[in-house]
C-alpha cells in the first residue's frame, strides 16, 4: 500500500476523516462525563433535538460527522450565514434534495395566522419537485399546497436523510430566525411523538458559543426537548493520540519529547494539532525523510504562525510595549500563554510573575493590576477579558486561539 498524502491525514480546514477521528469521552464543558456517548444517546432518542456548542476549532462538526456515521445517519447540512431567515434555511436544505420551481406564493392573512400558530414559515408553497438521486436517477416527487417545512421533511424521508444540521449557527444574526429554529425543534419533537414524522428525524444545531442560550436566544422552551452538548478543548492525551496516529499513517517517526512539544503548542485545539502535523509531515516527505527533526518542527511553527489570522499579530503589536526593561504587558501575555491554566485571578497572575522573575524583590505589584487592566482594553489589543462578579472576576484570553498563537509565535516552553 502506498503512503497516503499528508493533506488526506491532517485536515485543519475541514472535518477529520474516520481513520483520524479520536473517540471523545471526556467530560463536556460543564463537567458532565461521556461526551461522545451522550451524543450517541441523543441521536438514538425519539424526538430528541441536539444543540452542540463550544469554542471554534475544538472539533464540534467532526464529532457529529463521525458519531452519526456510527449509526448510519444521513445528513442534510445548511451552512448558516448572516441575514438568513427561516425561509432561507428551509430553502437551502430543500434544494439539496429536490429541484423545484415555485409556482405560486400565497400570503393571505388567514394562512399567515395559521402558520404563526404552528410556528411555521409564514407562507405555503406549491412545489412540483423531482428528487435528486445519488446515482443520478430521478424519482418523481410532488408536493401540492404543503407547508414548506413539511415539504422538507417529506423530501428528507424520500431520500433517507434523518439529520437536519445547521452548522455555524453563530452566524445567524436575526433574533426571529433563532427563535423560529427553537420553535421548530419543539414542533418536530411533538410531530415525532404523534407518529407524523419518522422517529430518527431531528434538528442538530452547531455553533460557537459559551452556552446554548447564546445560540437560540432567551427563550428556553426548547430545553426539555433538546440535548445540549458543550464540546470542550481536547485533553492533551487525545491531542497526542491524533498527532501520533497521523505520523504513523504517514510512516514518519517522531520522539516523545517532540510530541510533547506539539501537544503544548496545540493547547487542546484539534485545529492547531492538524495544522502543525500537516506542515511537519509535508516538509518531511518532501525531504524524503522517515523521521521528524527539530528543524522541521521549527519550520512548521514559523509557517503556522504566519498562516493563522493576521489580526492576532496586530493585536499583539498593540499590546506589547515598544520600550522599557520590564514590559509587564508583554511578560503577562507570555506567562499566561505558557501557563497550564486557562483562567487566572489577580493573585494567580502575581504568583506566576514571581515564579517567572525569581530574582526580583518587590513590595508592591500594583503595576500588574494596571497592565492587566490595559490588556482588557481595545487600544492595547483587547487580549484579555474578565469573567465573573466584581471583585471576584478572573482573566481569560478574549479569543481562545490567541494563546496557542502566542505559544507558536514566541516558541514558548510550558511553565
Amino acid at each position: 500500500m502506498s503512503r497516503p498524502n499528508p493533506e488526506d491525514i491532517f485536515t485543519p480546514k475541514t472535518v477529520v476523516s474516520k481513520e483520524m477521528f479520536e473517540a471523545r469521552n471526556e467530560a463536556d464543558i460543564n463537567g458532565v462525563p461521556g461526551l461522545q456517548d451522550r451524543l450517541l444517546d441523543a441521536l438514538r432518542e425519539r424526538g430528541c433535538q441536539i444543540v452542540i456548542y463550544g469554542d471554534t476549532g475544538v472539533g464540534k462538526s467532526s464529532l457529529l460527522k463521525n458519531v452519526s456515521e456510527l449509526l448510519s445517519r444521513s445528513v442534510v447540512e445548511v451552512d448558516c450565514k448572516s441575514g438568513m431567515t427561516m425561509d432561507d434555511i428551509i430553502s437551502h436544505a430543500t434544494r439539496q434534495l429536490v429541484t423545484y420551481r415555485r409556482v405560486r406564493r400565497t400570503r393571505a392573512s388567514a394562512i399567515e395566522a395559521e402558520a404563526e400558530v404552528e410556528a411555521s414559515v409564514p407562507w405555503f408553497a406549491r412545489l412540483r419537485a423531482r428528487v435528486l438521486s445519488r446515482f443520478e436517477q430521478s424519482d418523481d416527487y410532488e408536493v401540492i399546497q404543503s407547508p414548506a417545512f413539511g415539504a422538507l421533511l417529506q423530501a428528507m424521508s424520500a431520500k433517507g436523510r434523518t439529520l437536519l444540521v445547521l452548522d455555524n449557527f453563530q452566524n445567524i444574526d436575526l433574533p426571529e430566525t433563532r427563535t423560529q429554529v427553537a420553535q421548530y425543534m419543539e414542533t418536530l419533537s411533538d410531530a415525532v411523538g404523534k407518529g407524523r414524522v419518522h422517529a430518527d428525524v431531528k434538528f442538530v444545531t452547531i455553533g460557537i458559543a459559551d452556552d446554548p442560550r447564546t445560540l437560540l436566544g432567551a427563550s428556553m422552551s426548547y430545553v426539555r426537548r433538546a440535548e445540549q452538548i458543550g464540546v470542550p478543548r481536547m485533553p492533551d492525551s487525545e491531542i497526542r493520540e491524533v498527532l501520533s496516529r497521523g505520523f504513523h499513517l504517514l510512516e514518519l517517526s517522531i520522539t516523545g519529547d517532540q510530541l510533547d512539544h506539539l501537544v503544548f503548542f496545540s493547547d487542546g485545539f484539534p485545529y492547531f494539532a492538524h495544522l502543525l502535523g500537516l506542515y511537519i509531515s509535508t516538509t518531511a516527505i518532501r525531504a524524503n525523510s522517515l523521521a521528524v527533526t527539530d528543524e522541521m518542527i521549527k519550520a512548521a511553527i514559523a509557517r503556522a504562525a504566519s498562516s493563522v489570522a493576521g489580526s492576532y499579530e496586530e493585536r499583539l503589536r498593540l499590546a506589547y510595549e515598544r520600550s522599557g526593561s520590564t514590559q509587564p504587558r508583554r511578560q503577562i501575555i507570555r506567562i499566561l500563554a505558557a501557563s497550564s491554566g486557562r483562567q487566572w485571578s489577580y493573585s494567580d497572575v502575581v504568583t506566576l510573575w514571581q515564579a517567572a522573575n525569581p530574582e526580583e524583590t518587590r513590595t508592591s505589584y500594583n503595576f500588574l493590576s494596571a497592565a492587566l487592566g490595559a490588556l482588557t482594553n481595545e487600544p492595547q489589543g483587547n487580549i484579555l477579558t474578565t469573567v465573573g462578579p466584581t471583585r471576584r472576576f478572573v482573566y481569560r484570553f478574549e479569543d481562545p486561539h490567541i494563546r496557542p498563537y502566542v505559544r507558536i509565535r514566541e516558541n514558548l516552553n510550558p511553565l
